[in-house]
């Protein structure tokens, strides 16, 4: 009598992004300035910040552009567009 046993081991690791909803002027400073330099064009829609395990901060924004299309930039707590 043969018995074989197959024993799989999956595991599944899923990062969720916990973005929280924030005031357009809670944004840091930097962040704002960026926008107004380089996202002028665009209407802010909404923001949110996520706060990492190390502490550092990530901010995403929504824009809507003059056609009605959303789109979402990252910016870390600098104003620096994170790609």
């Amino acid at each position: 009598m043969v018995v074989v046993v197959v024993v799989m081991m999956v595991v599944v690791v899923v990062m969720v992004n916990d973005y929280k909803p924030i005031e357009v002027k809670d944004l840091p400073q930097a962040v704002q300035d960026t926008i107004k330099k380089d996202f002028a064009d665009l209407t802010i829609k909404e923001a949110a910040v996520e706060e990492s395990e190390e502490g550092t901060k990530t901010y995403k924004v929504t824009f809507t552009d003059a056609e009605g299309t959303d789109s979402e930039v990252f910016f870390n707590e600098k104003g620096e567009v994170l790609k």
